[in-house]
């Protein structure tokens, strides 16, 4: 390959250097977007994940019916199913991986004010649990579900009559609560992440003194300190690598990535918006397989419609990238076995998912491999006869230097990315 390859490139110079080829830069076009579910008015509260079997799941809400929905993925393309239809249920959805490999899912049950919880097993399909709440005294505001290192599935979440602060967890098939903070007006908009020390951590909203606040277990009790202030209205945490917590909120005009080095917090800028009507909402924070940081995030600048984004830390600084138009909704992300992110999110009362198409996969087979090698250079010297014999690809997938088009220039980048050097 690597002998027959610059024969190739230079048969190709003498038109690459006149210019015969360029693309225009269109992001939105890295990001295959489909159709989950428009069945409807669906897709409010959507939470992904990841399944160990291929594919993902979504967890999500169906507005006309008020029942709770499950998609996932299989070879075939997507199927859905109705988990919970007991009165008004499935809002606040968040979803998780069990151990054995299958979904579950916490969630509100609106019609009984109960907070709930659902598993799938495959010998006897879809259970519910009523977690707390009996009596319909549990306002369950912003779910947030993980699973311990037991296997235990854990909820963080906003008991919103009361205005707390709680935590629930499956401890020897019995589910246990706990006051996590009981202050005036907090625990808006909760995130779950499980620490290093197998403990759990919680980022949360105090509306009462605008603050951002971040509570974790030490195994006997629960701590808690501010983040910073104004706190936004939505937050999502994860535990990087060096076993820090990490925050990201929307407050004063921006979207913030908050950063916990072991002494003390800071804060890193990722979006910006200014004006009326103009606001960020629901992100979800995520790490990339490399470790470094990522996010989806809804984006509406006054008076264009809202956009759904993602962000990712090159380790540098932030990137972002419109993934399409968003009609609201939670968005929720992770990321595929290939590494590529994954988004569901909500526009124009359907569930949608997005995923980025892998920089340099020219033959649009999910990877980016040497299979690529003859489309790249098909797309670099006879651009209509790449579109003839890849009519669903994006030739712009062969921008290796990101500089918005394909030309000459993105031959070396390509050739170092297959070779395991840097990839855009």
């Amino acid at each position: 390959m690597s002998a027959r390859n610059p024969i190739i490139a230079g048969s190709l110079f003498g038109v690459l250097c006149a210019g015969a080829f360029a693309l225009n830069a269109r992001a939105a076009d890295l990001w295959q977007i489909t159709t989950v579910d428009a069945s409807g008015d669906v897709g409010e509260y959507s939470s992904i994940a990841a399944l160990p079997a291929g594919g993902v799941g979504i967890s999500y809400f169906d507005l006309r019916n008020s029942v709770l929905k499950y998609a996932w993925q299989d070879s075939r393309g997507w199927n859905t199913i109705v988990v919970d239809s007991s009165g008004s249920v499935g809002e606040h959805t968040s979803l998780a991986v069990l151990p054995n490999g299958q979904p579950a899912i916490s969630y509100y049950a609106g019609g009984q004010r109960v907070l709930k919880y659902a598993w799938f097993d495959p010998a006897g399909g879809w259970s519910d649990t009523i977690v707390d709440g009996i009596g319909g005294d549990a306002g369950a505001i912003g779910t947030s579900l993980a699973i311990l290192g037991s296997g235990d599935p854990a909820i963080s979440y906003r008991d919103h009559w009361n205005g707390t602060l709680k935590y629930a967890r499956l401890d020897a098939g019995r589910w246990r609560t706990t006051l996590v903070d009981g202050t005036a007006n907090v625990g808006h908009n909760s995130s779950l992440a499980i620490q290093q020390s197998g403990q759990p951590a919680i980022s949360y909203v105090d509306f009462t003194n605008d603050r951002l606040k971040y509570a974790w277990s030490d195994g006997l009790n629960w701590q808690h300190t501010d983040v910073s202030a104004p706190g936004g209205t939505n937050t999502s945490l994860v535990i990087l690598p060096s076993g820090n917590p990490a925050i990201v909120h929307d407050a004063g005009g921006g979207l913030n990535y908050v950063t916990f080095d072991g002494k003390q917090w800071s804060s890193m800028r990722v979006d910006s918006v200014s004006g009326r009507e103009s606001w960020f909402g629901y992100a979800s924070l995520r790490l990339q397989p490399s470790g470094k940081p990522a996010m989806c995030y809804v984006k509406r600048v006054f008076p264009l419609p809202a956009d759904q984004m993602y962000a990712w830390f090159d380790g540098g600084r932030w990137k972002t990238q419109r993934v399409g138009r968003a009609g609201g909704g939670e968005s929720s992300l992770t990321f595929l076995p290939s590494g590529q992110p994954a988004i569901s999110y909500r526009d124009a009362n359907s569930l949608m998912f997005a995923t980025r198409r892998s920089p340099g996969d020219l033959n649009c087979d999910g990877r980016f491999d040497g299979a690529d090698i003859d489309p790249f250079f098909l797309a670099l010297g006879d651009p209509a006869a790449y579109a003839a014999q890849f009519p669903n690809c994006d030739p712009l997938l062969g921008d290796m230097n990101r500089d918005g088009r394909l030309d000459g220039g993105d031959i070396d980048p390509f050739f170092a990315c297959l070779g395991g050097g840097p990839c855009p």
